[in-house]
């Protein structure tokens, strides 16, 4: 989960979300500040991930952005989503 309190900016933040991809994270929620270009900024990069390499078509993580939505709604949401994956959320602030 990415707790923006910064707009997305392509050039100081896409090594980040290049590194999640990387780690193939199941869930991507982004809440705060600019919220729906952080989520589109991974969709994007998930989809030149696919490009790029035919062999990660099988990587297609869920993404969800709340621009309105307290952290503390959007951390429950991310709870419920997580414990199928049987994982836990992991919190980002930038």
């Amino acid at each position: 989960m990415l707790v923006a309190s910064q707009p997305y900016n392509a050039l100081k933040f896409d090594p980040l979300l290049e590194s999640l991809t990387e780690r193939r994270v199941k869930l991507f929620c982004a809440v705060g500040v600019d919220a729906e270009r952080w989520g589109e900024a991974f969709d994007w990069l998930v989809v030149d991930l696919h490009i790029r390499d035919e062999s990660t078509n099988d990587y297609s993580p869920l993404t969800s952005s709340h621009h309105d939505e307290s952290q503390a709604e959007v951390v429950e949401f991310a709870n419920l989503i997580s414990d199928e994956f049987g994982a836990e959320v992991e919190i980002i602030r930038v």
